[in-house]
């Protein structure tokens, strides 16, 4: 019997789960100034799923709106957070950015230019629903935005 192969879905959860009681600024952090590098998996896959995990954990923690990583035009990459004060982060690499955007699309199977889907995620005994938006036009855009209150 074979070993069974989590969805992009599930291993974003387990993530999000094994990360709750950490610090998930000082781990976008390091993965944005180190790539998949900085990850003890060293596996480029592994490093964008956790990278979409922290930026939700991050997001709830600020008690944020919502949470974006972008790429401009000139290929630099951010994080912008839409908490009680607007601020950015270092975004990672190219390689990490791209990865988290392909992963990102496989979860929500949105294909076109712009799109969004709603993604529930289990956090211990609780769900969360989120909206998850990417978009490919003047910059590349993925979004999680946030439940408040």
């Amino acid at each position: 019997m074979g070993l069974e192969k989590h969805t992009f879905h599930q291993r974003l959860q387990e993530y999000c789960n094994c990360y709750v009681g950490t610090d998930p600024k000082e781990e976008l952090l390091r993965l944005s100034m180190g790539g998949e590098a900085a990850d003890f998996t060293g596996d480029l896959e592994e490093a964008a799923i956790k990278l979409l995990g922290l930026m939700v954990l991050y997001g709830l923690k600020e008690n944020a709106k919502s949470i974006e990583l972008r790429r401009a035009q000139d290929g630099k990459t951010r994080i912008d957070v839409h908490a009680a004060g607007n601020y950015q982060l270092p975004g990672p690499p190219g390689n990490l950015f791209e990865k988290a955007m392909d992963i990102a699309r496989a979860i929500s199977h949105i294909e076109g230019a712009k799109g969004q889907i709603p993604l529930a995620l289990g956090l211990g005994q609780d769900n969360i629903e989120l909206l998850l938006t990417l978009e490919r036009s003047y910059e590349e855009m993925l979004a999680f935005s946030l439940p408040q209150g």
